[in-house]
């Protein structure tokens, strides 16, 4: 009965974080914006990492509503991986069942598994893989083996995870060919895979939600998993590769090498196990208990409707995407002057090139901001004819949250004013679409 009533509860939950996640790219339907909101989104289905992912990106290129249904059938297939991984470690179930209403309140994971990207469909892969490689039977074994072996060929950064879990994971290291057949391959796809680099120290940035990281964790669940790290460092020596995992990670993270979302799934996890420790602390006062706990939950609960309300506002809006539509009616060939935010998603609706495209190189974005900025009207057109721009794209956002311009009569903004050079062939809502007259860049 005990069983039964705690599976109902499981999947109760797991409903409700199918609807968290579900509610923000329908939302966006519903008021007409386009379901992807993120550039990361956007350039990975440009340009898809890794081996297998790809083909899957290109199965699905024309059925948005498929990729995404796609990533939340991840997620599911992540948790109930998860589920079976944790109870083979001899967890408790309530930190399973912790880590998936942790997930509910998470940006991370709310981003994670309603946009498109390779990590998803890493992550689900990884947990599934370690949960099946230890398994006695050869078959299982050989799937969870080649389940990890895509989860590597995702990009560099999860080929670097599957080695470290090669090398560390005590389940997998039994298996001595096993193991060095998979520090073999993961390492060849890390080569192959091997990223451009540039440290910044700016960690909470990216990971924290309340420090400016959209996709990052709340700072409750950073503080709740750093909690759970410690307390498990004695308690539970069969985590030990997670310790390993989250140390690449903060390091990856770093490093531009990868998002936060690994390390999220870890914290989530350790926060899972503090909670539990939480509860069967035995408190003096029931008031203060009550007290910390509400707290807790506000704090929780506060940053993901906060996120959650960035997503269903956040770039290309309504309006934009409206603009953009109109783009992709247009008989032209030329490129689409915006902002970084926008590029991405032109190119993906409209299938134009735009600029500033990703990993620029220093001398192409500096003839970008050029062109931003510059008040001379001749060095403007000469760069547009360089790079064949025929037309810009001006909305609010690039003005306010993008900062590009702080004033009205700054640069472009002042120059788009010359009816003889610059046409405006659309204007609703303020978000506008210039044409550069033809004859003066040709």
């Amino acid at each position: 009965m005990r069983i039964k009533t705690t599976t109902i509860r499981l999947s109760a939950i797991l409903l409700l974080w199918v609807l968290v996640v579900i509610v923000i790219p329908y939302a966006r339907l519903a008021s007409n914006a386009y379901p992807i909101y993120s550039t990361e989104s956007f350039s990975e289905l440009l340009n898809p990492q890794g081996f297998i992912y790809p083909w899957i990106c290109k199965l699905l290129a024309e059925n948005v509503t498929g990729l995404i249904g796609l990533q939340l059938m991840f997620g599911i297939i992540m948790f109930l991986g998860l589920f079976v991984l944790l109870r083979k470690l001899g967890l408790n179930r309530e930190i399973y069942t912790n880590a998936i209403v942790l997930s509910l309140l998470t940006p991370s994971f709310i981003f994670l598994f309603s946009q498109p990207n390779s990590s998803a469909f890493a992550l689900a892969l990884l947990v599934w893989g370690l949960a099946l490689v230890d398994s006695t039977r050869k078959l299982s074994k050989a799937a969870g083996f080649l389940l990890l072996c895509a989860s590597a060929s995702s990009s560099g950064f999860w080929a670097l995870v599957v080695l470290v879990a090669a090398l560390s994971y005590n389940r997998l290291i039994r298996d001595k060919l096993l193991a060095i057949s998979l520090a073999i391959i993961s390492t060849g796809l890390f080569l192959s895979q091997i990223p451009e680099t540039r440290f910044s120290s700016n960690l909470l940035n990216k990971l924290v939600f309340e420090f400016g990281a959209a996709n990052g964790i709340s700072l409750s669940v950073l503080l709740l998993g750093m909690l759970g790290l410690v307390l498990t460092w004695k308690r539970m020596p069969e985590l030990k590769t997670t310790y390993f995992f989250v140390l690449l990670t903060i390091i990856a993270i770093s490093f531009n090498f990868t998002q936060p979302y690994l390390l999220s799934f870890l914290l989530i996890i350790f926060s899972g196990y503090s909670l539990v420790r939480l509860k069967e602390k035995k408190w003096e006062l029931m008031f203060l208990k009550r007290a910390t706990i509400i707290l807790l939950m506000l704090s929780l609960i506060i940053p993901a409707l906060m996120s959650m309300a960035l997503f269903m506002d956040a770039t290309p809006t309504h309006q934009e995407t409206k603009a953009i539509n109109f783009l992709a009616k247009l008989n032209t060939r030329g490129v689409v002057l915006t902002s970084g935010q926008l590029a991405p998603a032109v190119e993906f609706i409209a299938k134009l090139r735009a600029l500033p495209e990703p990993a620029l190189e220093n001398r192409t974005m500096k003839d970008i901001e050029e062109m931003y900025h510059s008040m001379s009207l001749k060095e403007t057109l000469s760069l547009m004819k360089a790079y064949n721009i025929s037309h810009i794209l001006i909305s609010e956002s690039m003005k306010k949250s993008n900062r590009i311009w702080h004033e009205e009569n700054e640069g472009l903004l002042f120059l788009l004013r010359n009816n003889e050079t610059f046409k405006l062939v659309y204007n609703e809502s303020k978000v506008m679409v210039w044409e550069v007259r033809p004859e003066l860049t040709y």
